[in-house]
């Protein structure tokens, strides 16, 4: 019986046409290393390119238009270079990493690793690719250099007689960076003016300033050019934002209709904060209430006296006469005027008993000498001598050597020429106080804010400053205060935030950064 063909099906292998090594078949006839000698797969791929970065906002250019701020040596800067270059889609990428150059060269080398299939063999090839770092400055920065070519501006204004809520502000604006696509910046006696290339910018700025105080925006477009035969248009928009006249401290008289909404909480009160809704408090019965904002627009109430209306009062007696709310108590407290040592003392009833103690120092309303006019006419309750607000320490020494070690940042503002009065920059210097004050005061108001420890010694406004601008409070220095311990509420250095200047700024104390400064040979 003849027995089965079972033929080889194995495939040989042949010589190399080139250089003769025996190899698996292939339609070239070719082995790998004389394959790639002869072809090069990265032939199709550019091996100098751009970067275009702007030197006024420090961002690359990320084709065609947009502007993308990142470090050297990351993420998004690859993703930019990978997508400045040209021929990348013609072959397989396996790896792209950064190789280490001098941050002055303007030079960043990118090392790629790619693969292509050639006559029916898979070649890898390692090859570098250099960026030149050209500079050119960006849409914003052109605009920003010339004058009056924002496209939106966003106004806010305030109708009352201070600028603590644009003090307010302005830290939370520099804390959350929301200045950042601003182009200038100009400031009124009763506003702010804000000033954006794109009307999304301000869009979006004007939302974030809802989002902390009670606002009503009313928006208005004004028609600069028009192009017919292209159907294109150019336009100025303006959104004014009227934040309502309300403040922190603020002593208010509710009308009966938002008395009623608010839990009927009394008609006299106290505005403790302002966030998006104003909170209120009755410091007589302790009860406490929120009205939203549109309440407020719908029915307007009216403001007695704000925090520069004041004065300071020394406790000589707290008695707690009820439980503990919170951080909150009621007491009778005893109380006589701070700068006045002949006047009688009275005797009123506080929220703050769980704090007080005799000898301390509060703020609050006289309304014996608090000119409110007829506001209160025709109210059946019970007018109080004093209204408590909130608990203040004495000017000390060591209180105000506390206060230069620390500082806030200011935004970069043009001041209109009505700013320049003398009658203004006094108001000014006295909103500035009183908002230091409450921000070293109260540590839950500042816990929104960026602190910055002083590079030297900040300059504050001293006591003599404040005793003329504010005339209800006790400015003068206590000596006998030294010894004292530091309230928890004051302004510790763990609070405060290393704020490094090094353009144009003051050069670094820290040793170690100096050394390190040094050996990088970067000029200060």
């Amino acid at each position: 019986m003849m027995e089965a063909f079972n033929p080889d099906l194995s495939v040989g292998n042949i010589l190399c046409c080139v250089c003769g090594v025996s190899i698996p078949p292939n339609p070239s006839n070719k082995c790998a290393n004389c394959l790639r000698a002869q072809v090069d797969i990265t032939e199709s791929i550019s091996r100098q390119n751009i970067l275009i970065f702007c030197r006024g906002c420090e961002r690359y250019l990320q084709p065609p238009r947009s502007w993308v701020t990142c470090d050297l040596e990351s993420p998004e800067l690859l993703t930019i270079c990978l997508k400045t270059l040209k021929g990348l889609n013609k072959v397989r990428l396996i790896e792209a990493k950064f190789i280490w150059t001098e941050p002055h060269s303007r030079r960043v080398i990118v090392r790629l690793t790619v693969q292509k299939e050639v006559l029916g063999a898979i070649l890898q090839q390692e090859f570098d690719v250099v960026f030149v770092v050209k500079t050119q400055q960006c849409d914003t920065c052109t605009r920003a250099m010339a004058h009056d070519t924002w496209n939106a501006v966003v106004q806010m204004r305030q109708k009352v007689d201070h600028k603590r809520t644009f003090l307010y502000l302005e830290q939370l604006i520099i804390k959350h960076k929301a200045q950042k696509d601003c182009l200038r910046i100009k400031s009124f006696p009763d506003g702010i003016d804000f000033y954006f290339n794109l009307k999304q910018h301000a869009i979006r700025f004007a939302q974030f300033i809802q989002d902390f105080v009670p606002t009503r925006m009313k928006e208005s477009e004004q028609l600069i050019s028009q192009d017919f035969q292209s159907n294109t248009s150019n336009s100025k928009y303006a959104m004014s934002l009227e934040i309502l006249p309300v403040c922190r401290d603020d002593l208010v008289f509710l009308p009966p209709q938002v008395s009623r909404k608010c839990g009927s909480i009394s008609q006299l009160c106290v505005v403790s904060k302002v966030t998006q809704s104003i909170h209120l408090m009755d410091p007589d019965r302790m009860t406490f209430s929120e009205c939203t904002g549109s309440l407020y627009w719908s029915h307007p109430f009216t403001v007695l006296g704000t925090a520069a209306d004041m004065v300071e009062f020394q406790v000589i007696d707290s008695v707690p006469s009820g439980p503990i709310i919170g951080k909150h108590q009621k007491a009778d407290v005893t109380l006589r005027r701070s700068n006045r040592m002949g006047d009688s003392e009275v005797l009123v009833r506080s929220h703050l008993g769980a704090i007080l103690n005799p000898g301390d120092f509060v703020l609050g309303f006289d309304l014996e000498s608090l000119n409110y006019g007829d506001a209160l006419h025709g109210w059946k309750g019970v007018v109080p001598d004093v209204i408590v607000v909130r608990k203040t320490f004495p000017q000390s020494r060591k209180r105000l050597e506390r206060r230069k070690m620390w500082t806030m940042k200011h935004l970069d503002a043009e001041q209109d020429e009505s700013e320049m009065k003398k009658d203004v920059e006094d108001r000014r210097m006295r909103d500035e106080e009183i908002f230091t004050r409450t921000v070293e005061e109260d540590k839950e108001y500042r816990q929104n804010f960026a602190l910055f420890k002083a590079q030297k010694k900040a300059h504050h406004r001293q006591s003599a400053v404040a005793a003329e601008v504010m005339p209800g409070m006790n400015t003068e220095i206590d000596e006998e205060d030294e010894g004292e311990e530091d309230s928890d509420d004051l302004i510790g250095l763990d609070e405060l935030i290393d704020d490094l200047e090094i353009d144009g700024g003051e050069q670094a104390e820290d040793p170690e950064l100096r050394n390190l400064v040094d050996s990088l040979n970067v000029q200060f």
